[in-house]
């Protein structure tokens, strides 16, 4: 499997209740990049049709389909998971 050359870059600004989520992973197919203390991570990747994946212990947030088609900027919600729902996430 061969991924395409990385021409395009995405800026992801990540943000919990309000406040910028650092320390998340965002993920786009094959690739991925950590938000930094702004909840922004920055992902250079090829054109094409993404699902965006924010993954963060502790949150909980579905996956967004995305389009790239050149340099673009997308701003994401996600929610804290309560403790004593933590694995609600995970049941079928």
């Amino acid at each position: 499997h061969v991924v395409a050359c990385a021409e395009h870059t995405l800026t992801v600004t990540v943000e919990a209740s309000g406040a910028p989520l650092a320390d998340a992973l965002v993920r786009l197919g094959p690739y991925r990049a950590p938000t930094d203390a702004a909840g922004v991570a920055r992902v250079r990747l090829a054109k094409g049709q993404y699902e965006l994946v924010v993954w963060k212990t502790g949150y909980a947030m579905t996956a967004t389909p995305i389009a790239v088609e050149a340099d673009a900027a997308i701003a994401v919600a996600t929610q804290p998971v309560s403790e004593e729902n933590a694995d609600a996430v995970w049941t079928a």
